[in-house]
């Protein structure tokens, strides 16, 4: 779909009560589709939670569909109204009106599922072209506007998202484009506000997801799938790296929320290191990774609990690459600790069963080996127990986890 609802009338040039009508009428409209957008949002939200309910009437997709592209086009129109008023003069208000509508606009076409990715991405290119437009009119030497930081702060968190599109999309290298031209804003964004709080942190993230592009979400099967360029891969984790230390250290309160908030997406970035490498067999590279993510974890979880099933998961590989390597009590603490984050109460199950069954496996094997028979028992039971009843697992998944059933029952009987 378009990002325009249709022509515009256009004012005459030069008339100032043209532009501020232009102006008002876009914020108006925008206003507007804002309200309709939220509306649409609790009536699915809604027909999610009635489908659950026996009997009750819910909106069929078709019909959601329909609502969220009229709301879309709200925000077309709203965006057609700013760019009207541009026609009138440039402003970087204006710019920012066309950026916000757009950016509003990506986020209805986002959540109406596969088959809107090229609308959503439309929406978003025009969304960083207006940035670029209203960044223009601080450059060739003129003094930067107030806001100039916050328009690259918008802009890169724009590129981020597009990036994100696209790698859904396995569009690698238009997504490699995105986080290069998402990282180049923020470097600007330092240039000119070096004390900017979000941008390092920022920075980091986006050349996280950038080194971590073509491999994909690794289960607790663990499915590896190695990059085009692993070398490269690996020198952008290693910049990512260096950009989360950046991040923290410019967070000099170590209770500050910001931090634990670095310290957690440092920690996912050593993992997904730890995972690549890996992949690549550099298992005792991989090992120091993995222990790295478990200590920023411990100072994560010391804040914020709720974070237990993400210190479980990295526990497991921990646990997984010491017993290969024969580090049996290393993988034996992994495990134990492992398995006690993911039994945690209102945790989800599905992978985190899935991992805590594998660990509840993989502990009573390293306990017959080691002739504690009784403890071996337990763990072997439950491991079956949690690994029979999971669900939400993809196929290739469920064929490993079989696997693991059968293997926990040969040792179980034998």
């Amino acid at each position: 779909m378009s990002t325009d609802s249709g022509p515009v009338p256009g004012p005459v040039p030069g008339s100032g009560d043209a532009f501020a009508a232009e102006m008002e009428r876009g914020k108006a409209l925008l206003d507007q589709a804002r309200t309709d957008s939220r509306r649409w949002s609790q009536a699915f939200v809604s027909s999610l939670l009635d489908s659950v309910k026996e009997g009750a009437a819910t909106l069929d997709r078709s019909a959601r569909q329909r609502r969220a592209a009229l709301v879309a086009g709200e925000f077309g129109q709203a965006a057609a109204a700013f760019r009207a008023a541009l026609t009138v003069q440039a402003s970087r208000d204006a710019y920012v009106g066309v950026a916000e509508a757009l950016e509003a606009q990506s986020g209805t076409y986002a959540a109406m599922g596969p088959g809107a990715e090229a609308s959503a991405l439309a929406s978003l290119a025009g969304a960083v072209a207006a940035l670029d437009g209203a960044l223009r009119l601080g450059s060739a030497g003129s003094p930067l506007p107030e806001g100039h930081p916050d328009l690259l702060d918008m802009k890169a968190r724009l590129l981020r998202v597009a990036g994100g599109v696209q790698a859904r999309l396995r569009e690698w290298d238009e997504a490699a484009a995105c986080y290069r031209d998402g990282v180049e804003a923020l470097d600007e964004l330092l240039r000119i506000a070096p004390e900017h709080p979000e941008a390092r942190l920022s920075r980091a993230m986006l050349l996280a997801a950038w080194a971590g592009l073509g491999v994909g979400p690794v289960s607790p099967a663990y499915s590896p799938r190695l990059p085009g360029d692993p070398e490269a891969a690996l020198g952008r984790h290693a910049e990512a790296l260096v950009a989360f230390d950046a991040a923290m250290a410019a967070l000099d309160d170590a209770a500050s929320p910001e931090r634990g908030r670095a310290a957690r997406w440092k920690a996912i970035e050593l993992c997904s290191l730890g995972d690549l490498q890996r992949s690549l067999s550099r298992r005792r590279a991989a090992l120091e990774s993995y222990r790295g993510a478990v200590r920023l974890l411990d100072e994560v979880v010391a804040e914020a609990p709720g974070e237990r099933g993400e210190r479980g998961r990295t526990l497991q590989r921990t646990g997984d690459l010491a017993r290969e390597l024969g580090r049996a009590a290393e993988a034996t603490w992994a495990y134990e600790r492992g398995i006690a984050d993911l039994v945690a109460p209102g945790l989800p199950g599905g992978y985190d069963d899935l991992s805590r069954g594998t660990m509840s496996i993989h502990l009573g094997e390293l306990y017959l080996e080691a002739s504690r028979l009784e403890e071996a028992r337990a763990y072997l039971q439950e491991g079956l127990e949690v690994l029979m009843t999971a669900t939400g697992i993809a196929e290739d998944d469920q064929l490993v986890r079989d696997r693991l059933i059968n293997r926990g029952r040969e040792l179980l009987h034998d």
